[in-house]
Order: structure tokens, then sequence, then C-alpha cells
């Protein structure tokens, strides 16, 4: 899906967009399937996680350490085959607004459409 832009009219839907397992099988994963925020880098709001199995625990990678991100083709990329499960959730940056607003400053319909994605994206979560 790259990321989400509401000039798209692309619906966002709970079930389909928020997270990707896979059996591990070699070093790319695609989350083309996963709706992200064209504002906020796309390595602030993906988290990559490995288990053993599908009740194993997880455990969080380390972007540029154990994957890089390749944001033409939409693939995470291990350094080194993972084994098991890998686990690739959206995880929307809730620790800052995307836009703050001051009264009588212009806004627009971008930044508002933005601001609200990014809530409903972490009320998703």
């Amino acid at each position: 899906m790259a990321c989400y832009s509401y000039t798209s009219n692309a619906l966002i839907n709970y079930n389909n967009n928020i997270e990707i397992v896979y059996s591990a099988s070699g070093n790319t994963y695609s989350f083309s399937s996963i709706a992200w925020i064209c504002e906020f880098p796309v390595d602030e709001q993906l988290a990559v996680y490995t288990r053993p199995s599908p009740t194993g625990t997880e455990t969080l990678r380390i972007y540029n350490t154990d994957y890089t991100i390749n944001t033409t083709t939409n693939n995470i990329v291990f350094t080194s085959a993972p084994a098991g499960q890998v686990v690739i959730r959206r995880s929307t940056p809730s620790q800052r607004m995307l836009f703050k607003f001051i009264d009588g400053a212009k806004f627009t319909a971008n930044q508002i459409i933005s601001s609200l994605q990014q809530v409903l994206f972490m009320v998703q979560e």
C-alpha cells in the first residue's frame, strides 16, 4: 500500500492493515499491505519481531542492526535469515502529533486529515 495519503481515497481496513505474520523463509518480507502515514518515516511506524512459533515469545528486532527497510519495494530485509516466524506490525508514533495547531494560524486540509489519520491508526492499534 505504501504510505497512506488522504487524496488516494483508499479505505483503511482494521483487519488487513495492522500486522503481517510470515513463516520464516529467507531474508526479505513485504509490508506492502500495511497502511502507514506519509508524513512519518516508515521506520518509525513499523515494529518487526521474530518468534520461534505462533505461541512463542516475540523478540523485537532492531532497525539498521537486524534488518533494513526498502521503501521502493516495501520490504523488510534481514541481515541474516530468521527462524520461526516474522511479525511485521504497524506501530504509529504516539509520543508526538504530526502538526501543532496554533490559534489564528492557517492550516490545510492535509494537516487536519493527516492528524486525524494518526489518531485513527493509534486507536486501531
